[in-house]
């Protein structure tokens, strides 16, 4: 892939957000790429809940694209109750108008999409956003890389108040994920 970088990622257990130094441009796509199949980190004190609630964790990893930490879309590579053989991959949007630190918004969560595809099989995700700028569009396909997952394609509106802002975070709760992100 000629003018592409590749960044390794990994994420271990606790959870680890970072936004790179670059953004998803007009017409340009990221694929992160599994290195092998995710498990779940229960063993503590690595093992963090979500938010304040002690009581809720979530096993994932995946990417946030958006303006800021408190203006993001999340792709989610999900497992329910820590099991990737039921791993689901989810979108869902932050958004927090007018704020841009984590400490001022703990909310703005609208609910999860209905997944793009279910199972054990997830190895590369794939983003693209289209030529005018405007749209995001999320795949899923199978550990070989070749063969799509669920649904062909899951095109997602970029909010307005982003305007031209796409910037690319990995995101990891309670996992072991390793891979390469390719944009």
């Amino acid at each position: 892939m000629p003018n592409r970088t590749s960044v390794p990622f990994a994420f271990a257990s606790q959870h680890r957000s970072e936004f790179l130094p670059v953004e998803l441009r007009r017409g340009k796509s990221i694929v992160a790429t599994l290195a092998q199949r995710p498990r779940a980190q229960k063993t503590p004190p690595e093992h963090l809940p979500v938010g304040s609630d002690p009581d809720v964790f979530r096993y994932q990893w995946g990417l946030g694209i958006g303006l800021d930490i408190c203006n993001l879309l999340y792709v989610m590579h999900r497992a329910p109750e820590g099991d990737f053989t039921n791993a689901v991959l989810e979108t869902q949007l932050k958004t927090n108008i007018g704020h841009t630190q984590s400490s001022e918004c703990s909310g703005g969560y609208e609910d999860s999409k209905p997944p793009l595809y279910e199972g054990g099989d997830l190895g590369v995700i794939v983003v693209e956003r289209n030529a005018d700028g405007s749209t995001l569009t999320i795949r899923g396909y199978d550990l070989t890389g070749e063969n799509p997952l669920g649904e062909p394609s899951l095109p997602i509106p970029l909010p307005e108040h982003w305007g031209n802002h796409c910037r690319i975070m990995f995101r990891g709760d309670n996992c072991l994920a390793l891979g390469v992100l390719t944009y």
